[in-house]
């Protein structure tokens, strides 16, 4: 399967809001996930059922994990690139694919 889509995310920032009050449990089974930290800041990124792919904190406290940076093909391979937690880049099988 090659990578179509990468994007790169402010942390922190949502790119769309389409389902911001959806709930942290509505995970696509299986999906898989993408994670890089800086220290004790980690940021996780996973699948959602509507396709959308979401970024969970820690910064001794779980947090987010409710709104979409981006869409991606279910289910999607998902790889994270960043320096210093600022920006990151999200790949991911494009939903175009």
């Amino acid at each position: 399967m090659s990578v179509a889509g990468a994007n790169q995310v402010d942390f922190g920032k949502s790119s769309s809001s389409a389902d911001e009050n959806r709930a942290t449990t509505d995970i696509h089974q299986g999906t898989p996930i993408g994670a890089c930290n800086n220290n004790a800041e980690l940021r996780v990124y996973f699948q959602a059922i509507w396709a959308g792919i979401r970024e969970s904190t820690y910064e001794g406290a779980w947090g987010g994990g409710q709104t979409t940076l981006v869409n991606a093909k279910l289910p999607s391979p998902i790889a994270v690139t960043s320096k210093g937690l600022t920006k990151a880049s999200i790949l991911q099988a494009s939903i175009k694919n």
